[in-house]
């Protein structure tokens, strides 16, 4: 993984090329959210790429990371998901949402990232299609 990294100043920004989320002002006009302030977010302001994301979760599904035994004592986000054997990380700020979805395997993955221009009920039905498109790729005939 070596595109990931924690902001830990204010004055760090998003290194490289990367979508640009935007959430309403007080004012209901769209303003670009990119230049968060991540350090706020403690771990959760993690910055990834969705290649390293992949990369974790291919090495974490085929047992290269951690025992099996203990691979099984963590939970699965979305056990709707092929009976509950998807893995997944998601991310977002406001105006922003990604998710990587794998399959137990490690073998098949999805990553999906969104930059968004709506309030918070319009964002989860953009939630609910990624979990539409993860079951179609990752869980095909179910």
């Amino acid at each position: 993984m070596k595109s990931t990294y924690l902001a830990t100043k204010v004055s760090d920004q998003i290194k490289g090329p990367h979508g640009h989320g935007y959430h309403p002002d007080a004012q209901g006009r769209p303003r670009d959210v990119d230049r968060l302030n991540a350090t706020s977010y403690g771990a959760e302001g993690a910055i990834s790429t969705a290649h390293d994301v992949s990369a974790f979760f291919r090495a974490f599904n085929q047992g290269k990371l951690v025992p099996p035994e203990l691979q099984k004592q963590l939970p699965r986000p979305f056990p709707e998901l092929c009976g509950g054997t998807v893995s997944s990380a998601s991310g977002g700020l406001p105006g922003i949402s990604s998710v990587t979805f794998s399959s137990a395997d490690g073998r098949t993955q999805l990553a999906l990232a969104a930059t968004l221009k709506v309030d918070n009920e319009k964002a989860m039905a953009v939630g609910d299609a990624m979990k539409k498109a993860a079951a179609a790729v990752l869980c095909p005939g179910q």
